[in-house]
C-alpha cells in the first residue's frame, strides 16, 4: 500500500479534499492543526507522496526537516517554506489579517481564497481558527526548500502568484502553473493530478 500524506491549510479540515478521488493502492492521511504525525507510521508504506497546501506547506517543510526525511515526492500547493515575506504573503498583510480578524472578515477571506460554497462558522470555530493563525505567526521562521514540485495557482490572491513563481525560479524547483485561486480543490478531481503518479 502507498500513502499520500497531506498537510492541510489554515483552519481547514478533511472536507476540503473529500471530493478528490484517491488512486488505487493508495490511502490518504490528512494532517490538520496542530500538525502532529508520528513519523514511525511511514515505515509501513511502499511509496509515499508528501503534499502541503498553503500554511500546511510550511508545516510539511518543518516536519520533513525535523525528521530528516529524504524523498523525491514532496509537493507544495500554493505554499512553501518561506510563505511570509518576499516569496509569499507580506508581513504587514498577515499581521493586519490577525489584528482585524472577525467572524465576518474570515468569511470574506474564504471568498478571496476562491471557495465557491458559502461557509458558516460558529463562534467556537472562529476562536479556534484565530488561535491557529496567531500560533503560526508567533512560531514562523523561514525554512529551507524541501519541495520537489510546487503547483502554483495563477489567480492566487492570498499568496501572490508572482512571489511563488519567483521562489520556485530562485530555488530551481519544478513548478506547474494552473488556472485556479488559492483554494484549488474544486479544480482537482483525482490525487493523481497532484502527485503526478499515473498508477
Amino acid at each position: 500500500m502507498n500513502l499520500i500524506l497531506f498537510f492541510n491549510g489554515w483552519g481547514m479540515d478533511e472536507n476540503c479534499v473529500s471530493e478528490i478521488k484517491i488512486p488505487i493502492n493508495y490511502c490518504l492521511q490528512i494532517v490538520n492543526f496542530p500538525y502532529e504525525y508520528n513519523v514511525k507510521n511511514l515505515k509501513k508504506y511502499e511509496k509515499i507522496y508528501f503534499a502541503g497546501w498553503s500554511f500546511g506547506a510550511w508545516y510539511l517543510s518543518k516536519f520533513i526537516i525535523e525528521n530528516e526525511i529524504k524523498s523525491q515526492n514532496i509537493i507544495g500547493i500554493n505554499g512553501h517554506g518561506e510563505i511570509i515575506g518576499k516569496y509569499g504573503i507580506k508581513e504587514k498583510m498577515i499581521d493586519l489579517t490577525i489584528k482585524s480578524l472577525t467572524e465576518k472578515s474570515i468569511l470574506k477571506f474564504y471568498k478571496n481564497m476562491g471557495i465557491a460554497d458559502e461557509i458558516k462558522i460558529s463562534q467556537e470555530k472562529f476562536f479556534s481558527v484565530k488561535n491557529e493563525i496567531i500560533y503560526f505567526r508567533k512560531n514562523y521562521i523561514p525554512l529551507k526548500n524541501i519541495f520537489t514540485k510546487i503547483i502554483v495557482g495563477k489567480d492566487d490572491r492570498i499568496v501572490p502568484f508572482k512571489n511563488q513563481k519567483k521562489y520556485c525560479c530562485e530555488n530551481s524547483i519544478k513548478y506547474v502553473e494552473e488556472n485556479f485561486s488559492h483554494y484549488p480543490f474544486e479544480f482537482f478531481k483525482n490525487w493523481n493530478e497532484i502527485i503526478g503518479d499515473g498508477e
